[in-house]
C-alpha cells in the first residue's frame, strides 16, 4: 500500500516540477521543453513500472517505450543546457544523440519476450533480461554516463 503512495506522490512530484518549469521560466526555450519532458518520462516510467509489479507483465512494454526515450532526452538536455552554442559539442556526441534513436526503434521492432521475462512476477517481484534486454539496458546505461561526462565539461 505505501508503494502505491509514494508512487503516486513522486509522479506528481515530477509531472508538477515540470509544469512548474515551464511556466516559471522566461520564454520557450528547447532546454525547458526538454527538462519538462524529461520529468513527464520519469513519472510516467514510475506509474508503469508500479503497474507492472501490481497487475500485470503487460505494463511492462509501455515502461520500456518510456524508457527507449530516456537516452535521447538526457543527452539533449545535456547538450543544450547552459550552453550559448548549443551543438558545439564533438563528433562523438553528435553521433551517440543521432545514434540514440536506436532505442525506440529497437522496442517497437524486438518482441518483449526478447527483452524479458517473468515466470511470476506476482509473487517473486523480478524480472530477467534477455539478450536483447541485456544489450538495452547496457546501452542506456552508456548514455547515462554520457550525459553526465557532457555536463561535467559543460560546467568545467
Amino acid at each position: 500500500m505505501y508503494q502505491g503512495i509514494l508512487t503516486g506522490v513522486s509522479a506528481f512530484l515530477l509531472l508538477s516540477l515540470g509544469v512548474y518549469f515551464l511556466i516559471t521560466r522566461s520564454g520557450v526555450r528547447w532546454v525547458n521543453l526538454l527538462f519538462s519532458l524529461l520529468c513527464f518520462l520519469l513519472g510516467a516510467l514510475e506509474i508503469t513500472d508500479r503497474l507492472t509489479m501490481v497487475y500485470d507483465i503487460r505494463y511492462r512494454y509501455y515502461s520500456m517505450i518510456f524508457e527507449s526515450v530516456l537516452p535521447f532526452a538526457f543527452l539533449s538536455l545535456s547538450v543544450l543546457h547552459s550552453r550559448k552554442k548549443p551543438f558545439n559539442i564533438s563528433l562523438i556526441a553528435k553521433a551517440a544523440l543521432f545514434l540514440s534513436v536506436a532505442f525506440p526503434v529497437a522496442v517497437f521492432s524486438i518482441k518483449p519476450e526478447e527483452f524479458y521475462f517473468a515466470p511470476d512476477i506476482q509473487t517473486e517481484g523480478m524480472i530477467f533480461l534477455g539478450n536483447a534486454g541485456y544489450i538495452f539496458y547496457l546501452g542506456i546505461m552508456v548514455y547515462c554516463i554520457l550525459s553526465l561526462i557532457n555536463l561535467e565539461a559543460t560546467f568545467s
